[in-house]
């Protein structure tokens, strides 16, 4: 071979690492996972990329929501704004009661998804709540657990203004305890006889790193009202603007009087769930 011509390969090949590095750095890929989930309700997913940031997928919201696992909040950019907002968990947990969990070991090793499950149930205020099929090991490897999935809940519930009274809906489940009892891939709940499964979990080497915005802002009470304005149906509009002329314009006025509104099912627009 000639050495232009292998002055040329060479060449070649050095624009080509060049050009894969340079789409790397823009788009970069990591190994990551998408877990398919169905409660009684719905159908959704959550994607995890390598930087513990989940998106969640198929929620009955307009907008994108995301979960940083590590600082336990919920970022998300509503339909019908630029804006992004964050809410932190860890401080809707303090006054919580604490989720209680006993090993049933006698009905551990069911096989679910390639895993062996250990059997746990869960308790709140001396009430039982659900029986829970879960595995340490794939929690561990995903680095999501139990402890995420009930901090999910608590920050939708919030931004929505959906009301969880019962202990067995809005407890605090520790680090601690999800790191030893895993990610649950099969729970019944005691209380309406439902089930909670994960259908399927697919490891994506090539995920792209979820594209957050860092220009954030709290979710106050005026962020809040403007966002369950959205949630409410036409017909209950007409009762939220006498309650605001009656009462006053001021966030917190506001956000009361659209959880009290939204608290009724029909209130709420019906919003279908959102695929990718």
């Amino acid at each position: 071979m000639k050495s232009t011509d292998l002055f040329k390969k060479t060449h070649i090949y050095s624009i080509l690492w060049l050009l894969f590095f340079v789409m790397s750095s823009i788009h970069p890929s990591y190994a990551g996972y998408g877990l398919k989930m169905k409660d009684a309700y719905l159908t959704f997913f959550i994607e995890i990329d390598d930087k513990q940031i989940a998106k969640l997928v198929g929620l009955p919201l307009e907008g994108e929501y995301y979960y940083d696992i590590r600082q336990a909040k919920l970022i998300f950019s509503p339909a019908y704004t630029e804006n992004a907002y964050y809410v932190s968990v860890l401080p809707m947990e303090r006054g919580l009661p604490k989720a209680l969990f006993s090993r049933d070991s006698k009905k551990d090793g069911k096989l679910l998804l390639g895993y062996d499950t250990q059997k746990w149930s869960l308790s709140t205020n001396s009430i039982d709540c659900k029986d829970v099929y879960s595995s340490k090991e794939l929690g561990k490897k995903l680095k999501f657990n139990m402890t995420d999935i009930a901090r999910i809940n608590l920050a939708l519930a919030y931004i929505t203004g959906q009301k969880l009274s019962h202990p067995c809906l809005s407890h605090v489940i520790s680090k601690a305890a999800g790191n030893l009892i895993g990610l649950p891939l099969h729970s019944y709940s005691l209380l309406d006889r439902s089930d909670f499964v994960v259908e399927s979990i697919v490891e994506d080497k090539n995920l792209d790193l979820h594209v957050i915005t860092t220009d954030v802002s709290l979710f106050d009470d005026d962020a809040q009202a403007k966002y369950l304005e959205t949630l409410l149906a036409s017909p209950a509009y007409h009762s939220y603007l006498q309650t605001v002329e009656l009462l006053g314009d001021s966030g917190i006025t506001k956000v009361k009087a659209l959880k009290q509104l939204l608290e009724n099912p029909e209130n709420r627009r019906k919003i279908l769930p959102a695929q990718e």
